[in-house]
């Protein structure tokens, strides 16, 4: 496995309350789950969450929250990801093509 210095990644499970614990795709994840369940944690330097949470247009969560609000709400940047391995590792990794 490739290590890359000083990068470290969690990866958070996150219990829809919204629709109900049996619904367990991302795509209907909602902000305010996430913010609740993910803040007081150490989040480092930014937060990527799988683009799918979004809305069709982008900017929405289906609660109507937005990326800046959960920014606001849990103190680091949140920022939407591509669910593809190859996309999710250049995100991670900071290369934008």
């Amino acid at each position: 496995a490739a290590r890359v210095p000083g990068l470290e990644v969690t990866v958070y499970r996150i219990i829809n309350h919204f629709f109900g614990e049996s619904v367990t795709v991302a795509g209907l994840l909602t902000g305010k789950d996430v913010a609740e369940q993910l803040r007081g944690k150490d989040l480092g330097d930014e937060l990527l969450f799988p683009r799918v949470m979004l809305r069709a247009d982008g900017d929405l969560f289906l609660d109507d929250t937005t990326p800046a609000w959960l920014s606001e709400q849990l103190g680091v940047p949140a920022t939407p990801a591509p669910g593809e391995a190859p996309e999710l590792i250049r995100a991670i990794l900071g290369i934008h093509q």
